[in-house]
């Protein structure tokens, strides 16, 4: 990883969009321009990845917006896509990532964003990524073992439910053709006897 310095100069830097076309700023997907999205989620392994894609380009020396717009053509996840134009509007506008953060509270959360800061203060924002990266990624992987240990005693249990119900059903068509049985021997029977009532077509 390569060396940073603890002043802000580094900062200016990496956020530095001096190069960026102003035709392309143009392009950006603006502040106003919302799109509906029935699903608004990120998941924790997308987090993951876009840290991590961020630390690898900026230690690579990549300039910050094209970064992100790199991250952007290739996320699948369309809400994601559209908030990673926003960040890089407002990095455009010479704000930083942590600035732009603040503004996407239901994206990220407090924590993200006082990290994110820290780091940006002390001239190490590929540290902060990196950081970032690695926790989203442990609590990814927790989740995924969870799932997997609950996995076994749903199946189980779903099982258990599907054999109940054919018990129960198999013993209500036992009882209810006794019943019919018992019903017809005490009393169709017997009054087809003293009647001399033919019910064989609707027995």
């Amino acid at each position: 990883m390569r060396s940073e310095t603890s002043t802000l100069g580094v900062q200016e830097n990496i956020y530095d969009n001096s190069e960026i076309n102003l035709e392309q700023k143009k392009e950006e997907v603006w502040l106003d321009e919302k799109n509906f999205y029935l699903f608004k989620k990120v998941s924790y392994i997308e987090k993951s990845n876009f840290y991590e894609f961020l630390s690898i380009m900026l230690d690579s020396w990549v300039n910050f917006i094209q970064a992100l717009d790199n991250f952007s053509q290739r996320t699948k996840n369309l809400y994601f896509k559209e908030k990673i134009d926003e960040i890089k509007t407002y990095v455009s506008s010479w704000e930083s990532l942590s600035k732009a953060m603040k503004k996407m509270p239901d994206l990220f959360d407090d924590t993200e964003t006082s990290i994110t800061e820290a780091w940006e203060k002390s001239g190490s924002l590929v540290n902060s990524l990196e950081s970032l990266s690695d926790d989203y990624k442990k609590i990814h992987n927790l989740r995924a073992k969870i799932k997997g240990a609950l996995t076994y005693p749903i199946i189980i249990f779903l099982f258990l439910i599907v054999a109940v119900t054919i018990i129960i059903s198999s013993l209500a068509n036992v009882i209810g053709t006794v019943f019919l049985r018992d019903l017809i021997d005490d009393y169709i029977v017997p009054l087809m006897n003293k009647t001399g009532a033919d019910f064989g077509p609707l027995l």
